[in-house]
């Protein structure tokens, strides 16, 4: 976990995901969103210096791949 800012100090990385929330939830959405099971949508409430200005965001419909599941397993391993 971290803050947006972190991404300043990757600068070879060109695409990120900030969720703004460290609970299971929120994880679990990040999770789905990148594998296309679910839309992703929203915009940065803060700028974050040579990145990105405040505002900035992306829309994009949920993208099952072929042979993908409609919803992951969101089950959670306990130790």
């Amino acid at each position: 976990m971290g803050n947006p800012y972190v991404v300043s100090d990757f600068p070879g990385i060109q695409n990120y995901l900030c969720t703004f929330s460290n609970a299971t939830v929120s994880e679990l959405s990040a999770v789905k969103a990148l594998f296309g099971e679910i839309p992703i949508r929203g915009r940065l409430p803060v700028s974050i210096p040579k990145v990105a200005q405040r505002g900035a965001g992306i829309e994009r419909p949920a993208q099952i791949a072929q042979g993908g599941t409609q919803h992951a397993d969101t089950r959670i391993a306990s130790e």
